[in-house]
């Protein structure tokens, strides 16, 4: 105990703790080796299909929607005739974007409950702790049938918070068994849970995960990945990293993903090459076509 008295031991403590969490702590630079072979295989291909990354294609059902939304216009019209078709996805999205509106917030949450109650897992994250719908939105009955049908304990009480736990586990239960059926994007979500990126000892398999999902043609991790390396920082139009072998792998990563028609890689490598691309250039045309 003594030793702790000391002041000068305190702080000599304290800073062996903050090197040993230091030294655990992923660094980046060390990341590069990993996704070399990926680079090297993919760097000098071109997609001759213009869907090949996207999640929809035309014809979908949700297909304008998201063409709106990727151009920075959603528009409700395409959801609503969705909604009434019984579209659960439509009724998330339909929340999502007017939740903020407080004369439709009574709607909004109805169609959570209701898309919640048909199994929906973007529902229950929506009603959960971790919810972007949470901040908004109050108490809202739920019935214990519907955690117990995904075989899940269910509170005794059958009125819960719309930021319960609860629903966040239901919502891990149904991305589980859209994992299963080979959904990328819940098999994404899956992975962001595990937090393998925050340690050196399982940074590899997180890598590998990315480089997976890439080779199937799902950039949204990769993109994930890149803003972590490739920063832009408030008040400045250019984006740095931390070391020059990091921004160079993410233009690298960068290009594969617009090569292969990712729109927000396409758009990105556009804010950073904008002072030297002439708009004649491929990367204008795909961006505005």
């Amino acid at each position: 105990m003594t030793f702790y008295r000391n002041p000068w031991a305190r702080w000599a403590a304290l800073g062996c703790l903050l090197m040993m969490i230091t030294a655990c702590k992923p660094n980046p630079q060390d990341d590069i080796p990993y996704f070399q072979a990926f680079i090297q295989e993919n760097s000098h291909r071109i997609a001759d299909d213009p869907y090949i990354s996207s999640t929809v294609r035309p014809g979908d059902k949700m297909y304008d929607f998201f063409l709106s939304l990727q151009r920075g216009k959603p528009s409700r019209h395409y959801l609503k005739s969705l909604i009434k078709e019984g579209n659960t996805d439509a009724m998330v999205w339909y929340a999502r974007l007017m939740i903020i509106h407080i004369n439709e917030r009574n709607y909004n949450r109805e169609l959570l409950q209701r898309a919640f109650f048909e199994g929906n897992p973007y529902a229950a994250l929506e009603l959960s702790d971790i919810g972007e719908s949470c901040f908004y939105l109050g108490k809202l009955t739920l019935h214990r049938q519907v955690a117990e049908s995904l075989n899940l304990e269910s509170s005794a009480d059958s009125q819960l918070n719309v930021c319960a736990k609860e629903n966040r586990q239901i919502a891990i239960k149904g991305f589980e068994q859209l994992a299963e059926q080979g959904d990328l994007r819940a098999q994404y979500f899956l992975l962001q849970q595990k937090q393998w990126d925050q340690s050196t000892k399982t940074r590899e398999q997180y890598l590998n995960e990315l480089i997976r999902f890439a080779k199937a043609h799902y950039y949204q991790p990769l993109m994930d990945y890149i803003d972590t390396i490739l920063i832009l920082p408030q008040g400045s139009n250019k984006y740095q990293s931390k070391t020059p072998e990091q921004n160079q792998l993410a233009l690298e990563l960068l290009t594969i993903a617009a090569n292969h028609n990712y729109t927000p890689a396409i758009n990105k490598l556009i804010k950073i090459k904008r002072s030297y691309i002439k708009k004649i250039t491929i990367l204008f045309n795909k961006e505005y076509s």
